[in-house]
């Protein structure tokens, strides 16, 4: 049985309320990103291309070779004027901020 001080408690506390900060910082550069493809702000990864539908009826592992990722620069799915990737950023921004200030809070 491993005892703590209180004090070694909180650090271990901010420690980890500081890891999940920048996990968010990362995840909203990625939401940013999309988000930038989405609105044509850059282009977005060579792979990134619309597809079309496989066909189960023939030969199933050469149709895999055919089929293609769904294209990044386009929403699947808008709200309120933002895509998914946007609202991404949002909810980034907010659980980062969140994290961060209580990682960095003195007490």
């Amino acid at each position: 049985l491993h005892v703590r001080s209180r004090r070694q408690r909180q650090m271990c506390i901010r420690d980890r309320f500081a890891l999940i900060g920048i996990l968010m910082l990362w995840t909203l550069a990625l939401g940013a990103y999309h988000a930038g493809v989405e609105w044509g702000f850059w282009a977005g990864p060579a792979d990134c291309a619309a597809g079309a539908a496989m066909d189960l009826t023939g030969d199933l592992l050469s149709s895999l070779d055919a089929v293609r990722p769904p294209s990044c620069g386009e929403a699947a799915l808008r709200v309120l004027g933002l895509s998914m990737a946007g609202w991404n950023v949002i909810a980034a921004a907010i659980l980062a901020f969140a994290a961060l200030r209580t990682a960095l809070r003195r007490g």
